[in-house]
């Protein structure tokens, strides 16, 4: 990306009140699959942890304890449970949770500290002695235009408890599952409030 194309994205998404769809074409993906995506940009994370809580909240785990087992699916339940309170919590806990060594806060921070937030929609990475744009939102649509050839999906290498969050997750439809990022670099061009800008 030049400087300039840099710049006019930076300005287009500060420009952004509130919500706006932003469509992005031929995004190439590290597995080489190239697809487009229909996503909001200004949705508030925070509010997306909130009615992930609420919604697990109101979860009836029956179904899955008879799939998986009670003592396995009460487990991971609960542990998803804590995780969501703790990163709901004040700043002012957040951070004495982090101060006394707290797994979940160790690598929610590791995360933030990971990128450096621009404006709300796009931030910046630095990876291989590069500095990388990304413009993260919630996905509406994806559309794979070109999957990956001869791709063979390999046997999931996660524990038992891990798959069974996944699968608590996904009972409670999490909203958090289609909040994702996209490196800028890595499409063809990118429609923001009505203007296309290539790549």
């Amino acid at each position: 990306m030049t400087n300039k194309q840099i710049n006019s994205l930076l300005v287009a998404v500060k420009k952004i009140g509130g919500t706006s769809f932003v469509g992005i074409r031929n995004y190439t993906n590290k597995q080489g699959e190239i697809s487009n995506y229909t996503f909001n940009v200004g949705i508030s994370y925070g509010k997306i942890l909130q009615d992930n809580f609420t919604a697990l909240q109101a979860l009836t785990l029956v179904e899955l304890i008879e799939q998986h087992g009670e003592e396995i699916v009460t487990i991971a339940y609960n542990e998803l449970y804590e995780s969501l309170q703790k990163r709901l919590e004040s700043p002012e806990i957040k951070a004495e949770l982090l101060a006394n060594g707290d797994s979940t806060m160790i690598r929610s921070q590791a995360q933030t500290d990971a990128y450096i937030n621009l404006t709300n929609g796009l931030k910046m990475k630095a990876e291989n002695g590069e500095v990388n744009l990304y413009i993260y939102g919630f996905c509406l649509r994806k559309t794979i235009l070109q999957g990956v050839e001869g791709e063979v999906k390999a046997a999931t290498k996660s524990n038992p408890k891990t798959i069974i969050k996944r699968a608590i997750e996904k009972a409670a439809n999490f909203k958090g599952l289609n909040y994702t990022s996209f490196k800028v670099g890595n499409m063809a061009e990118i429609k923001l409030s009505g203007i296309s800008y290539q790549f």
